[in-house]
C-alpha cells in the first residue's frame, strides 16, 4: 500500500512539473528573411534588420509562433539603424510605434509606407537619411521626436499632423529642398532649431494657437521672404531669423515685449519692420548687418521709446531708420485704414528720424537744414535734429546723418 501511494504521488509531482513548463512566447527571437522579431505572448516587434539587406523591404503584419499568428506593433530603437542599402521600406497596419533611431542613417532609403493608425515617430527616427522623398505622415500620429527628419535633403513638402502640439527641436532642421510645409490648428511650439537651415522655403503660415517659438527656430532660412508672427507670443527669441537673407519685412506682434540677441541678423533684405509700444529690451545685434532697412515704425511716440525701450549695442541700422508711429483711435468717420498699427486713422503726423526739415524724406537736403541748425541760421525742432540720439544738437548728428545719407 505505501509503495502504490509513494508511486500515485511520484506520478503527481511529474504532472506538476509538466503543465507548469512556460510555453509562451515572451522573449523569444525569430528571424524572418532579413528581419529579426522579439515575440511577445500576444504581438512581437521589429528589433532588427541586417544591415546587408538591400532594396525593398517588406514587413509582414505578423510572425507565427508554435501556430499561432502574432501581429507586428512596433519598429524597435535601431532596428533599421545603418542599413545602407535598402531603398523603400513598407510598414504593415498595426504597427503603432516607430521608435528612437529606427531609420537613421538609412542613406538610400527613398520611400516609405507609414500606416493608419501609426501614433508615435521617435526621436531621430529618420535622421540622415537624404535621399528620403515620399513621406505621408498619417493623420493618427500625435508625437513626433526631436530630430526625427533632420537632415533629410531630399524632402520637398510635409504635413504636420492634426494631432501634434509641437514642433520638436530641429525636427525638420536642414531639410534643404523643403518648399513646402503644412502646420496645423493645435501646434503651439516651434522648438528650437526646428526649421533650420531650410533654405528653400520662402514662405510659412504660422496658426494663432502658435505662443512660443524657439531660438534659431529659422536661421538660415534664406529664400524666406515672409512670415506671419500670431498674437500671444512674447519674445522673438535670440537667433530666431538669423541670416534670413530673402525676409524683406515683418510685423512684430502687440504680445512681444522683447527682441532677442541676433534675432534678425544679416536680414540684409529687410526694409519694413513694424515694433509694438510694448516692446521693452531690444538686444544686442538684434538687427546687426540689415543694411536696407528703410522703415522701423514703432507703435508710439518717440518719448514712449525712450523711457521704455532698452536698446542694446550694434542696432544703427534701427535706430536709423526709426518712424514714430502714434497709436491711433478707431475714427468712425474714416475710411483710410492704416495698414501699420491697423487703425483707421486721419490727418497722421508721422515722424521720421533723420527728416530734419519735416518733409517727409530723408536726404541731402536734411543734411543741409540740420547743419544750418546747428550753425545758427536756420531753427528746426530739436527731436527730429538729434539724428545721433545723444540728447544734443551739434556737428556729430550733421556728420552722422551725412554718413546715413551717404550709404
Amino acid at each position: 500500500m505505501k509503495k502504490i501511494i509513494s508511486v500515485i504521488l511520484t506520478i503527481s509531482i511529474l504532472c506538476s512539473l509538466l503543465f507548469s513548463i512556460d510555453t509562451s512566447a515572451s522573449g523569444d527571437t525569430i528571424t524572418v528573411d532579413s528581419l529579426t522579431f522579439t515575440l511577445y505572448d500576444t504581438y512581437c516587434e521589429v528589433t532588427k534588420c541586417d544591415t546587408k539587406a538591400v532594396g525593398d523591404i517588406i514587413i509582414p503584419p505578423s510572425v507565427e509562433f508554435d501556430g499561432t499568428p502574432l501581429p507586428v506593433t512596433s519598429i524597435c530603437g535601431d532596428a533599421f539603424y545603418n542599413c545602407l542599402k535598402i531603398t523603400s521600406v513598407t510598414v504593415p497596419d498595426g504597427v503603432t510605434s516607430i521608435c528612437d533611431r529606427s531609420f537613421q542613417f538609412c542613406n538610400n532609403l527613398a520611400s516609405i509606407n507609414l500606416p493608419d493608425g501609426l501614433t508615435k515617430i521617435g526621436k531621430y527616427a529618420f535622421y540622415g537619411d537624404i535621399k528620403l522623398q515620399d513621406l505621408n505622415i498619417p493623420d493618427s500620429v500625435t508625437e513626433i521626436g526631436e530630430r526625427a527628419f533632420y537632415n533629410c535633403s531630399s524632402i520637398t513638402s510635409i504635413t504636420i499632423p492634426d494631432g501634434i502640439t509641437s514642433i520638436s527641436d530641429y525636427m525638420l532642421g536642414e531639410c534643404k529642398a523643403l518648399t513646402s510645409v503644412t502646420i496645423p490648428d493645435g501646434v503651439t511650439t516651434l522648438g528650437v532649431c526646428a526649421f533650420y537651415y531650410c533654405n528653400r522655403i520662402e514662405s510659412i503660415n504660422l496658426p494663432d494657437t502658435v505662443t512660443e517659438i524657439g531660438c534659431n527656430a529659422f536661421q538660415f532660412c534664406t529664400s524666406l521672404k515672409s512670415v506671419n508672427l500670431p498674437e500671444g507670443i512674447t519674445s522673438i527669441n535670440h537667433d530666431t531669423f538669423n541670416g534670413c537673407a530673402g525676409l524683406t519685412g515683418i510685423k512684430i506682434p502687440d504680445s512681444v515685449t522683447e527682441i532677442g540677441r541676433g534675432a534678425f541678423y544679416a536680414c540684409s533684405a529687410l526694409t519694413e519692420i513694424i515694433i509694438p509700444n510694448k516692446i521693452t529690451k531690444i538686444s544686442e545685434i538684434a538687427f546687426s548687418g540689415c543694411r536696407t532697412l528703410e522703415k522701423a515704425y514703432y507703435i508710439g511716440e518717440e518719448e514712449q521709446w525712450k523711457e521704455n525701450v532698452a536698446v542694446g549695442s550694434n542696432n544703427d541700422y534701427l535706430l536709423n531708420s526709426l518712424i514714430y508711429h502714434p497709436e491711433h483711435e478707431y475714427d468712425d468717420e474714416s475710411d483710410d485704414l492704416c495698414n501699420i498699427c491697423g487703425y483707421e486713422r486721419k490727418n497722421t503726423v508721422v515722424f521720421k528720424r533723420g527728416d530734419c526739415n519735416g518733409d517727409g524724406n530723408v536726404n541731402n537736403k536734411d543734411v543741409v537744414f540740420l547743419f544750418k541748425c546747428v550753425s545758427g541760421v536756420a531753427v528746426g525742432d530739436e527731436s527730429l535734429l538729434d539724428f545721433n540720439g545723444d540728447g544734443s544738437v551739434n556737428n556729430k548728428d550733421v556728420v552722422a546723418l551725412f554718413k546715413y545719407v551717404s550709404a
